[in-house]
């Protein structure tokens, strides 16, 4: 099906300036460089998203995620288990940019599985789970990172005065 029928998980907008201020604030008191706001949440495909279910008897679950004014997300899943044969993408809407696959040789012993930045602020996660699995996939989202670093550089440099060179 089309995206535009895939259902959303909407972030409330941060204040970015704040966001950085208060990175900044931690960092000089010795705190690791903070890009991301974490935000905990409980995401699975039996709560959200839409599943879609192919000719072939396979699954496609797909879920957006809108998160206004961020310059890009991460997300981390807390619990990360698939079967042989069902694979995991995130892309970055709007933009030629995707992780993935993950597989099931992505499974670790304590079952998390945590990803790397996408750029902007809205991607959708898709999980395809074959017709016939040796058993149910486990996914779910506890984290996502509401990114204001502008990791990508997508973002018009802020302009800071006339003296400045363009």
């Amino acid at each position: 099906e089309s995206l535009d029928r895939v259902d959303t998980f909407s972030i409330a907008q941060r204040d970015r300036a704040a966001l950085i201020a208060d990175a900044e604030a931690a960092q000089k008191n010795g705190h690791p460089h903070i890009f991301a706001d974490p935000i905990p949440v409980d995401i699975s495909p039996a709560t959200h998203g839409t599943i879609e279910l192919l000719e072939d008897g396979s699954r496609l679950w797909r879920l957006r995620i809108d998160a206004p004014g961020a310059t890009d997300l991460n997300l981390g899943f807390a619990r990360y288990d698939l079967p042989p044969g069902a694979t995991l993408y995130v892309f970055s809407e709007g933009r030629d940019y995707w992780e993935g696959p993950y597989t099931f040789e992505d499974n670790a012993p304590h079952g998390e599985l945590w990803l790397p930045v996408t750029p902007g602020p809205r991607a959708i996660v898709e999980l395809f789970v074959p017709a016939r699995v040796a058993y149910e996939p486990e996914l779910r989202i506890g984290q996502i990172g509401y990114g204001f670093r502008d990791w990508f550089k997508l973002e018009a440099p802020l302009r800071q005065g006339s003296c400045n060179n363009d």
